[in-house]
């Protein structure tokens, strides 16, 4: 088990490589981004929006009593997790979010 463990951690380990590369991984950065920019935005002007994206995260996450993953319906409707993305989305580095400001 072990061996394949670490077959496993070599083999993610050169496909990052080559995703970095071959510039997909900044695609695929910029890609994210841009739908994180999209929930932003939707979140901002709308609360059946973010009542909407807590239902999914909490299916997600399973929604189980006490689960830590659990999300809270307080943090969707009051605004916090709209806060909470819109911080994690400006501390991302300027590659990632292809503004070109320094990250």
């Amino acid at each position: 088990r072990h061996a394949s463990d670490r077959c496993l951690v070599a083999s993610g380990a050169v496909a990052a490589l080559i995703a970095c590369a071959s510039g997909a991984l900044a695609k695929r950065s910029r890609d994210a981004v841009a739908l994180l920019d999209a929930w932003l935005e939707k979140a901002d002007q709308s609360l059946a929006f973010r009542l909407a994206a807590y239902r999914d995260a909490s299916k997600t996450a399973g929604d189980k009593e006490g689960s830590l993953h659990a999300p809270q319906l307080t943090a969707f409707a009051g605004g916090r997790a709209l806060a909470n993305r819109r911080a994690f989305r400006d501390r991302l580095p300027s590659p990632a979010r292809g503004d070109g400001s320094g990250g």
